[in-house]
């Protein structure tokens, strides 16, 4: 029998090439035994006790200890998805009965609304009144990859505006 591949591109990395691999793999398997599947892409998700080594994190501890927050140029484009906002769509991505009636699917998870890392930065920044300042980098080595959600395959999740979702407690 035939391996399925859902893989759009090579991965360059492992852990890309891994979900990669485990994805074609439940695809087949679903396919093979007439399982009902559904394979989530998520992107960009922050928020709740997200690393504190992460932007939004980040940010929130450099405003609390008055201390100016330098970052990349901030070009890149990601849709921002809030951890509530996510939770509820992986949720209602439960019900099978949503969302077409051939199996296996592939869907895209996110509000379907790009920004970039410096608006969603300098949208927080406003929001926490610093006193200090976004020290935003000329360099743009770092910005290089956009991540685009595609409409086709996409399963909409509520948008929460990043500076309505600080008021959380961030360690």
């Amino acid at each position: 029998k035939k391996f399925i591949s859902v893989i759009e591109k090579k991965p360059d990395y492992v852990y890309g090439l891994t979900k990669a691999l485990f994805s074609s793999y439940c695809f087949d398997y679903a396919r093979k035994n007439e399982v009902k599947c559904r394979i989530i892409k998520l992107y960009h998700v922050y928020g709740g006790n997200e690393k504190s080594t992460r932007l939004w994190p980040s940010l929130i501890n450099s405003a609390k200890k008055n201390k100016n927050f330098k970052m990349t140029a901030g070009f890149q484009k990601t849709d921002f998805n809030y951890i509530d906002d996510v939770v509820d769509g992986l949720i209602k991505s439960l019900d099978f009965n949503l969302k077409g009636k051939r199996y296996p699917q592939y869907w895209d998870m996110g509000s379907g609304k790009s920004l970039s890392v410096r608006r969603f930065a300098e949208r927080i920044w406003k929001k926490l009144k610093s006193k200090k300042k976004l020290v935003i980098s000329k360099n743009i080595s770092f910005d290089k990859k956009n991540y685009k959600i595609g409409k086709k395959n996409l399963w909409k999740i509520r948008y929460t505006q990043p500076e309505l979702t600080i008021n959380k407690n961030v360690n």
